[in-house]
């Protein structure tokens, strides 16, 4: 028997990841902008990033933005 994604809850594993994770959202993205919060706060070392005008495709809508964000993640130190 398989388990239906819509009954699944994943936030308990997401727990446990104890790496820097960037989450990029679309302030437009269908996906509700509160799933994004709450992976957020769900992996304590995560960041949040809301890119403006776009949706679900910000590294093809704000293709810019959206790459400054990622090089701008991975060279922090």
């Amino acid at each position: 028997m398989t388990k239906e994604l819509s009954n699944y809850d994943f936030y308990p594993d997401l727990k446990k990841i104890n790496c820097p994770t960037l989450i990029i959202h679309g302030d437009y993205d269908a996906i509700p902008i509160e799933l994004a919060q709450n992976v957020n706060k769900s992996i304590r070392t995560s960041t949040l990033v809301i890119i403006n005008n776009a949706g679900h495709f910000p590294f093809v809508e704000q293709k810019p933005t959206f790459f400054n964000t990622v090089e701008n993640f991975l060279t922090k130190k």
